[in-house]
């Protein structure tokens, strides 16, 4: 009736679009009843096994970084990502306990920023992704910062025109939005915050007229608190970015994605969901 045919290939993909062929019977289109069984196992570059899929409009990506690709300039990491700039390190660890690969570990005198602006906050819409192993508990009524970007910062109640990412002291998960005057903030529980563990956080947001703003956040694929009546939003979009804050993370930090548009539920589902190691 016909052979069944075993063989292994290996497909070494970059960032351009893959593409591959299998040819079967030798292209004897003549052939009857030609089956092909395929099954897939996936390696990263540092032997990590596992399949990571989602249905985001990966033409939307605006920034990548998985911190696998670095350099030492004076004192400081440069780590190099896809598509615009750099991600620059002060007073971190890099080590090989990333969530894929390697990863920056920080402490109170650690610093994990970048001063190009690739997606202005005066823009529609957006979404930042990454994966974070913090060295606490989510009940630890402790205050530990994981994204901020404002012009101006005395804490995390008292900044202004940017964004703040904050696990408060009351256990809540917080995302405060500021322009020069006011903020406004939504928040949900961050007791399911496991040390020593992997989690991952993303919020998002779409500019509009007042009172229909919206603001998004999600802990480990899951909506926490949203809103769409937000009145607030930065108009200064000139600053720099700063994951954990400054000096006030603890933990390490992975796998961080800037989208320039609003992403929905299914969306972060799937890629939560869908990263295995």
């Amino acid at each position: 009736i016909g052979n069944i045919e075993t063989f292994n290939t290996t497909v070494t993909l970059d960032s351009t679009n893959p593409n591959a062929s299998i040819i079967i019977n030798n292209g004897n289109v003549s052939t009857l009843g030609a089956l092909a069984d395929l099954s897939l196992t996936y390696y990263d570059l540092n032997g990590v096994g596992g399949c990571r899929y989602s249905q985001s409009d990966l033409n939307k990506l605006i920034k990548r970084c998985d911190f696998d690709d670095t350099f030492f300039s004076g004192s400081q990491y440069q780590f190099v990502c896809e598509h615009s700039g750099n991600l620059i390190g002060e007073g971190i660890t890099w080590n090989s306990s990333g969530h894929s690969g390697k990863a920056p570990g920080m402490n109170i005198s650690s610093i994990l920023k970048f001063s190009s602006d690739p997606i202005s906050l005066t823009s529609p819409e957006g979404t930042i992704q990454f994966k974070f192993k913090p060295d606490w508990n989510g009940d630890d009524s402790r205050e530990y910062v994981l994204f901020s970007n404002p012009l101006t910062y005395n804490s995390t109640i008292e900044f202004s025109e940017g964004f703040v990412v904050y696990k408060s002291t009351s256990n809540e998960l917080v995302f405060a939005i500021a322009n020069s005057t006011h903020i406004e903030n939504i928040s949900g529980s961050a007791t399911s915050i496991i040390a020593n563990e992997w989690h991952e956080l993303t919020f998002a947001w779409k500019n509009s007229t007042p009172g229909l703003i919206e603001a998004y956040l999600y802990l480990d694929g899951n909506n926490i608190s949203s809103s769409t009546s937000f009145n607030v939003y930065p108009q200064n979009a000139n600053r720099t970015y700063y994951l954990g804050g400054s000096g006030q993370m603890n933990g390490t930090i992975d796998d961080f994605m800037l989208w320039n548009y609003t992403k929905p539920i299914d969306e972060n589902r799937m890629l939560h969901f869908n990263v295995s190691n």
